[in-house]
């Protein structure tokens, strides 16, 4: 019968403690959190390079009022990326900002509000890929 008192990380052999650098590991959830944090700090600049991409088309359609269906695709598939990415580090309402781009995109009309909600949810997306990671372990 296991022990209660046991951690989880009880059965990792002790080589697997020290990593290459030579830093003893805090915990398995230490370092998965770093390696979290690591990925995301790498990630940001496409993501904040597929925002700047949807803040441009924003632009084109507020002052043309049309967007052509091979920027509205390049759009909705840049919003498509965002919105996985962001699910993955931990942002769901990034996701949800990123689906509705993704999903008006997609439909290939405009409301009359369209770059006003392009422009709230393109602000979210700026803000959640300036910030860390919300991805935490218990």
């Amino acid at each position: 019968m296991p022990d209660p008192k046991a951690s989880p990380t009880d059965d990792i052999p002790a080589a697997f403690h020290q990593p290459a650098g030579g830093r003893p590991i805090q915990s398995v959830e230490d370092e998965t959190t770093q390696m979290i944090a690591t990925l995301w700090l790498k990630s940001r600049s496409t993501m904040a390079e597929r925002v700047a991409q949807l803040r441009e088309a924003c632009s084109t359609l507020q002052a043309s009022e049309i967007l052509p269906a091979d920027q509205r695709s390049e759009v909705s598939s840049c919003a498509h990326k965002l919105a996985g990415v962001l699910g993955t580090f931990g942002f769901p309402q990034g996701t949800d900002a990123a689906r509705k781009i993704e999903n008006l995109m997609e439909a290939g009309q405009f409301p009359a509000n369209a770059v006003e909600q392009l422009n709230h949810w393109i602000a979210e997306l700026e803000e959640i890929v300036g910030s860390s990671p919300a991805c935490s372990l218990p």
